[in-house]
């Protein structure tokens, strides 16, 4: 192989670090900074880059260290599936957060139900109360639980779900971009 061309396992490692370093939210720059402090002073983001580009190999004192920063194990970043065990864990963290949000519509769902009853007892105890300081309280009060019951949570996801595939669109062309979709992920 010619010193100008990349090695096949370089261009694998460097693609997982950067793949496991987005994954984390960490910019080359934090990972840089972790690297000086544990021992790795020569370090710097060019060289980072490069080494998530496979253009530079890794050393093997660098690559423990990496490991240890992003929290995944050596055997694992250099195994041969391991990008298919990175698939799967996302997949896993995708139908997990799948679980949460059905539990969370489930629970708004419920919490719109106990609010209409609210509003029922509030109806009732403003028809007992004077005109004072708890009536307005209570009135606001009222007019903020019956906003909260008009809220439709399917629409709000069905846009929320829109803007985040857009803003993924427009994001998911540059480095920067990846980056920042990252960071909307968690």
């Amino acid at each position: 192989m010619a010193p100008e061309e990349k090695s096949p396992f370089d261009v694998r490692f460097g693609g997982r670090i950067r793949s496991v370093r987005e994954e984390r939210g960490k910019t080359q720059a934090e990972v840089v900074a972790d690297m000086r402090r544990r021992g790795i002073e020569y370090m710097n983001t060019s060289t980072l880059s490069r080494i998530e580009a496979g253009s530079r190999p890794v050393r093997l004192e660098e690559a423990r260290v990496l490991a240890r920063i992003l929290a995944v194990s050596l055997d694992g970043m250099i195994a041969e599936g391991e990008t298919i065990a990175l698939v799967s864990a996302r997949h896993r963290v995708a139908r997990e957060k799948y679980v949460a949000l059905r539990e969370a519509v489930v629970n708004v769902t419920l919490a719109q139900l106990d609010i209409k009853h609210d509003v029922e007892l509030l109806e009732d105890e403003l028809k007992l109360m004077e005109r004072d300081e708890f009536a307005f309280e209570a009135e606001i009060l009222k007019e903020n639980l019956e906003s909260f019951g008009r809220i439709d949570i399917l629409k709000d996801a069905r846009e929320l779900r829109d803007e985040t595939l857009k803003a993924h669109k427009s994001l998911s062309g540059s480095r920067a971009g990846r980056f920042i979709a990252t960071r909307l992920r968690k």
